[in-house]
């Protein structure tokens, strides 16, 4: 992928913000000085597509957010309600409940979009 000033002043935004997910129209208003709204929808639709960030819907607030790519098809993530900051839960018991919910069930989990809300230990 060419490698454009637009490209990389989104890419910066993300890698400097990997704990963080945006909305497309959080990122407008962050960078409507540097860009243009439809640029920004491209430079999103392209980084998504080469794997540089993550697209996940939310369901709690109805919109698609967008988040740089740490390998998330591999975990599960929290995100707190009151910050709005993501973890990403690379832990044995998580991926021991996910076994469970399979073998179990006979559910796969979709970890690049599964998502639990609540509280972080900074903001409780």
């Amino acid at each position: 992928m060419y490698n454009t000033s637009n490209k990389q002043m989104l890419l910066d935004l993300f890698c400097n913000n990997k704990n963080k997910s945006f909305t497309a129209v959080e990122l407008i208003e962050i960078l409507h000085d540097q860009m243009n709204k439809a640029t920004i929808y491209r430079q999103l639709l392209k980084m998504e597509e080469n794997n540089q960030i993550v697209k996940f819907y939310n369901n709690k607030d109805d919109i698609y957010e967008y988040q740089y790519y740490q390998n998330c098809h591999e975990h599960l993530h929290l995100k707190c309600t009151k910050c709005g900051r993501i973890i990403h839960l690379k832990c044995p018991e998580a991926n021991g409940f996910i076994s469970h919910i399979y073998e179990t069930h006979g559910f796969l989990v979709d970890k690049t979009s599964t998502i639990i809300y609540g509280l972080c230990k900074e903001c409780r």
